[in-house]
Formats: structure tokens, C-alpha cells, sequence
């Protein structure tokens, strides 16, 4: 595998500024310490309109090359990888620049990736005319700890799937369409879905500067619900982010459960007791300790997949099609809820939105 040449676009928080542990809320890494841990990139400049966001980005990765027009830095330096970490409302347009320029053999957007759903439509088709693979940045999906499960779902080890509980915060397209997308990765398309209110009273405003577009600029945190063609339901819990942030999974099959908690990052196993000697009845056992997930470090993972996905020729594990569709559905929630539309929906499609 050969090395590539990386610039960051929005070097604030994700972009930069994350970096261990203990650095911002979901101690996740950001996109400069990611690539400098994955040892086949070097990160060479950072372009961000914020001057004091660029200089700090400058000083604590030791980079001298920033700018503040992506435009210019796409024509002085010579880049294989670019991260966009900038708000939706400019994703478009970059990824226009992105997909002409030459060098740039991949890109790894976070998200939302658009605005809105027809302006993702539209960057996937501009996308046709790249040679460039362009990976989403729903961490979950990079996350070995998460890999697993989806393994032993397809492989039935957790047996025919029963119901499935998520709980989180702070809004339904800014938080909850990780639940989504872990959804979608899972287990697939949902036939219907379904609004309720919740616990949570909060409604996020999307901001001047983060161009999502709902329809009344706000973002709700709604419990949900999604129904599958094999019989169980998922549910999205909304709690009050004003109390504390929270982001747990519950799978529960006819073998077995999953867990994740501490904002994923711990993750506990059971397995079905197969003897109903004892008790007269089968009961889970639970494995003998919480594991740590690898969560923290899953931005790497992505940058990992992204680079075997330009040196092997396929798809990276979470498409801009997958973007749309967790955008698409995360939409489609906070409309609902907006407009007291309580009943099922069938599932929208992310081309007639």
C-alpha cells in the first residue's frame, strides 16, 4: 500500500481539535490524529475560514501549510486524501471542487453529507464523473467491537432478532441518525416507521451555518420507531440531553443480547444457557466482563477502509448512498414530529424527497 498526501477541510473539533481520550465529549479522535496514527498518510496542510481555528490546528499538528479557500489549497498541494469537516451547508459545493480536482483519490465526509436530501442526490451524481471514492463518517460502521455484531447477526449467532432499543440525545438528525445508520447497517432497510413524543421537551436549532432543513430549522428528539420485514421492531429512545448525553444499543435475540453503553464505548455480550435443568427455564448469561470497544479510535478505521477501498476497487463500508439514507430518515422523523404525524409512514425514498 503506498502513502498519500491529506489536507483537512474545517479544522474545529472533529477536524482538529479531538486528539485523546479525554478531549471532547465523545472521545472520539479527530480526523489529524486519526491519519497520524494510520501509518499510510501524511497529513500536509488544513484549510478552515477561521483564522484562530487555523492557527490552531497549525500549532498543535505541527502544520504550516493552512489556508483559508479549500479552492487554493486543492491548487497548490497535491492530495491523494481530503477530509471534509466543515457544516452541510457548504458540502456541495466542495465536493464539486473535490470531485474535479486530479490528485484526489478518496475523501472521508462527515456528516450530514448535504443540506437536504435532493442536494445529496445531487452530489451523487457528480460523484459519477470522479475516479474518487468517497467514504461517510458514521463511526459505528469502522468500530470492530460493532463489525462483530454485524457478523454474528448475518452469521446467527444471536439467533432470529427480537427487538432492538436505542437511546440518545441532542436531536434526531444530530445525533440520532448514528442510531440510523447502525440500523441500516444491521439490519437493513425498515418497512415503516413511526413517530411518538418523548421525554425530551428540547429542540435543537440546526444553526445559520449547519444548512440542514427539516422545514422549520429545529430538530427534535422524538422516540421512534422502525418495523421489520422479519417481524420485530426497533426503537429510538429521545432523552433530555440537559440531564446527560446518552447513546446505548440493546439487541436481543432468541440466543442472545448485545449491549452498548457509556456512549458505545463499552460493549457486554450474554448468550442463551442452553440447559433448563436448574431453573426449569433457559436464562442469558452474561459474559464474565464489560469489554472496552475500540470506538475511540474507529476515525482511523475509516481512513483504513477508505484507503483499502481505493487500492481494491470496491465500495467503502458506508456509501454516500448510506449517508443519504440515514439523512433521509432522520428528515423524514423531525418532519413528522413537527407536524404531530403519528400514524405508520411507509419508508420515504430518498430520491422523491
Amino acid at each position: 500500500m503506498g502513502s498519500f498526501n491529506v489536507g483537512i477541510i474545517g479544522c474545529g473539533r472533529i477536524g482538529g481539535d479531538c486528539g485523546s481520550p479525554d478531549e471532547g465529549s465523545s472521545r472520539l479522535d479527530s480526523h489529524a490524529s486519526a491519519y497520524r496514527a494510520w501509518g499510510h498518510t501524511n497529513l500536509v496542510a488544513g484549510c478552515d475560514s477561521d483564522k484562530n481555528v487555523r492557527h490552531r490546528f497549525g500549532e498543535k499538528w505541527g502544520i504550516t501549510r493552512l489556508y483559508e479557500d479549500y479552492r487554493e489549497m486543492l491548487e497548490r498541494e497535491e492530495l491523494g486524501l481530503v477530509s471534509v469537516c466543515t457544516p452541510a451547508f457548504n458540502h456541495d459545493e466542495i465536493m464539486t471542487e473535490l470531485f474535479a480536482c486530479k490528485t484526489v483519490q478518496g475523501i472521508l465526509l462527515e456528516k450530514p453529507v448535504a443540506p437536504n436530501v435532493s442536494t445529496a442526490t445531487k452530489i451523487i451524481q457528480n460523484m459519477q464523473s470522479s475516479s474518487a471514492i468517497v467514504a461517510v463518517n458514521y463511526v459505528r460502521r469502522y468500530s470492530s467491537s460493532y463489525v462483530e455484531v454485524y457478523d454474528m447477526i448475518r452469521s446467527g449467532a444471536l439467533g432470529r432478532i427480537q427487538h432492538v432499543c436505542g437511546l440518545y440525545t441532542k436531536g434526531v438528525v444530530n445525533n440520532g441518525s448514528h442510531f440510523i445508520d447502525l440500523l441500516r447497517f444491521f439490519f437493513g432497510e425498515p418497512e415503516s416507521l413511526q413517530v411518538f413524543p418523548s421525554a425530551s421537551t428540547h429542540s435543537r436549532s440546526f444553526g445559520p451555518n449547519s444548512g440542514c432543513n427539516n422545514g422549520n430549522g429545529q430538530d427534535p428528539t422524538p422516540n421512534f420507531s422502525f418495523t421489520y420485514a422479519e417481524g420485530f421492531e426497533a426503537l429510538g429512545v429521545g432523552l433530555d440531553h440537559t440531564a446527560f448525553n446518552v447513546f446505548d444499543v440493546d439487541i436481543i435475540g432468541t440466543k442472545g443480547r448485545v449491549v452498548f453503553t457509556d456512549l458505545g464505548h463499552r460493549r457486554l455480550l450474554y448468550h442463551r444457557e442452553e440447559t433448563k435443568a436448574r431453573h426449569g427455564f433457559r436464562q442469558l448469561v452474561p459474559e464474565p466482563e464489560i469489554s472496552a470497544t475500540d470506538l475511540t479510535k474507529a476515525t482511523s478505521g475509516a481512513i483504513k477502509n477508505l484507503t483499502d477501498s481505493i487500492e481494491r476497487g470496491h465500495a467503502p463500508r458506508c456509501t454516500l448512498e448510506d449517508g443519504r439514507a440515514a439523512m433521509a430518515l432522520s428528515l423524514e422523523l423531525a418532519e413528522m414530529f413537527a407536524n404531530e404525524m403519528w400514524s405508520d409512514r411507509e419508508m420515504p425514498t430518498p430520491e422523491t424527497c
